[in-house]
C-alpha cells in the first residue's frame, strides 16, 4: 500500500511537471471499443476538450472489450496526440491512492456529458477528410449516388456483444423502408443497406444493395456513410460514423426523445420520433412527457412495459416523407418558414429551455413538418 501511494505521488508530480513546465497536457481514459458508438463518440469528446484547454496534449487510452472496428484504430494510430497503452490502466488505478493524480485521468462525465455542444462544430476533428477521399477509388460503389439505410435489431446485443440491459424500445423492422427505397431508386440513387450484424435478409425491393453481414468489412463501414448522400438510420452506434463526420443525418425511430440525447445529434439533422403511447387510456403522450422518462440504458427491465406504456414505430409513410424533406434541405440549403415556426414550438415545449434553445438555434435540428402537423396535438 505505501509503495503504491509513493508511486501514485511521483506520477503526479511528473504529470504536473509536464502541464506546468513544458506546457503539455497528458490525460489518460478508458474507452468501451467494442460498440462503435462509444469508440468514436467518446474519443470525439476527449479531443475536444483538450483541444479547447490546450494545443499540446497527449492522449494515452485504454481500450477495453473487442474492438468493434479496426479501420478507426489505424487511422487514429497515424495521429501524433493518441496513444493507445494498456499501462494506461495501471496508471487510471494508481489514482486510487493518490486523489490528486485524478486529475490527469478523464472519467465518463469527460467523455459522455449529459448535455453537449460539441456537434454544432462543422469541422470534422479525429478522422482526416483527405484520407477518406485518397480510398474513394478502392470500392466502385463510392462513386456512384447512395442513400444509406440502417435498422437496429437486437441480433448485435443478443448475439455478438451480449447486453442484458433493456434496449428493445430502438428496434425496428427493415421492411418499414420499403417506400422510401422505392422513392431513393426513383429519384436515381442508390438505396444501401448497411451494418455488419442484422437479423433479415429478405427484401421486397430487387435493386437494394445488400453491404451487410459477409458484404461488410470495417472500412467500407465507414467510408459507406462518408460518401453517403444521406444516411437513415434508427437511434444505433453506428449513427455516430455520421456524426462524426459533422454530416446532417436522418434519425428515424427516434427513441429517447429528450434534449440530452438529441445533443448528440449533428447539425441541421432531421430526427422522426418514436411514439409513446398510454396502454390504459390508448392515448399518446406528448412530446414533452417523453422528455420526463428515465430511459436509462442500464436498466436490465423492461421499464416501458412495467408503466404500462407501449411504444409504436414510425409508419413506412412517416419515414417517405421524412427522406422527401430531408433531400430538399439538402438541395436547397435551408429549412423552410412552416418547418422552423413548427420546430420552434416542438422545442419551446420541452422544461430545459437553454438546452432546447440551443438544439432549435445553434444545432438547428428538426423534425419533418408532415410529422408535426399529423401529429400537432402533441406538441
Amino acid at each position: 500500500m505505501i509503495l503504491k501511494k509513493f508511486i501514485a505521488t511521483i506520477l503526479y508530480y511528473v504529470f504536473f511537471f509536464c502541464e506546468n513546465l513544458l506546457n503539455i497536457n497528458i490525460r489518460f481514459l478508458i474507452i468501451q471499443q467494442s460498440r462503435i458508438g462509444h469508440l468514436l463518440t467518446n474519443i470525439d469528446q476527449a479531443i475536444s476538450l483538450m483541444k479547447k484547454k490546450q494545443k499540446n496534449f497527449f492522449l494515452f487510452i485504454y481500450l477495453s472489450g473487442h474492438c468493434s472496428n479496426e479501420f478507426l484504430l489505424k487511422l487514429w494510430k497515424k495521429s501524433s496526440h493518441i496513444f493507445y497503452i494498456d499501462f494506461t490502466l495501471k496508471i487510471i488505478n494508481a489514482s486510487n491512492y493518490n486523489f490528486k493524480l485524478k486529475r490527469f485521468i478523464l472519467n465518463w462525465d469527460d467523455i459522455q456529458p449529459n448535455f453537449t455542444k460539441l456537434y454544432v462544430e462543422n469541422k470534422n476533428i479525429i478522422i482526416k477528410n483527405e484520407i477518406l477521399s485518397k480510398l474513394k477509388n478502392k470500392y466502385e460503389i463510392l462513386s456512384k449516388d447512395f442513400v444509406c439505410l440502417h435498422n437496429r435489431d437486437d441480433y448485435y446485443s443478443s448475439i455478438i456483444a451480449k447486453d442484458k440491459n433493456y434496449l428493445d424500445y430502438k428496434n425496428f423492422e427493415f421492411n418499414d423502408f420499403d417506400l422510401v427505397i422505392k422513392k431513393i431508386i426513383y429519384d436515381g440513387l442508390l438505396p444501401i443497406r448497411i451494418g455488419k450484424y442484422i437479423n433479415s435478409k429478405t427484401y421486397e425491393n430487387k435493386k437494394l444493395i445488400d453491404l451487410t453481414s459477409k458484404f461488410s468489412n470495417s472500412e467500407l463501414d465507414i467510408l459507406l456513410q462518408y460518401f453517403a448522400k444521406i444516411t437513415i438510420i434508427g437511434l444505433t452506434g453506428l449513427a455516430a460514423v455520421t456524426t462524426t463526420f459533422r454530416k446532417p443525418c436522418l434519425y428515424v425511430n427516434y427513441l429517447p426523445l429528450n434534449t440530452e440525447q438529441m445533443s448528440y445529434v449533428s447539425a441541421n439533422s432531421m430526427i422522426i420520433p418514436k411514439l409513446i403511447k398510454k396502454k390504459d387510456t390508448n392515448r399518446f403522450i406528448k412530446f414533452k412527457e417523453m422528455d420526463q422518462i428515465n430511459f436509462n440504458i442500464h436498466q436490465e427491465k423492461n421499464f416501458i412495459n412495467e408503466q404500462n406504456l407501449e411504444v409504436i414505430n414510425n409508419s413506412a409513410e412517416d419515414i417517405l416523407n421524412g427522406y422527401k424533406e430531408m433531400r430538399n434541405f439538402l438541395k436547397n440549403n435551408e429549412f423552410s418558414k412552416e418547418m422552423n415556426e413548427l420546430n420552434k414550438l416542438f422545442f419551446n415545449s420541452f422544461i430545459n429551455r437553454e438546452h432546447s434553445d440551443f438544439l432549435l438555434n445553434k444545432t438547428k435540428i428538426r423534425v419533418p413538418v408532415n410529422f408535426l402537423k399529423k401529429y400537432a396535438d402533441l406538441i
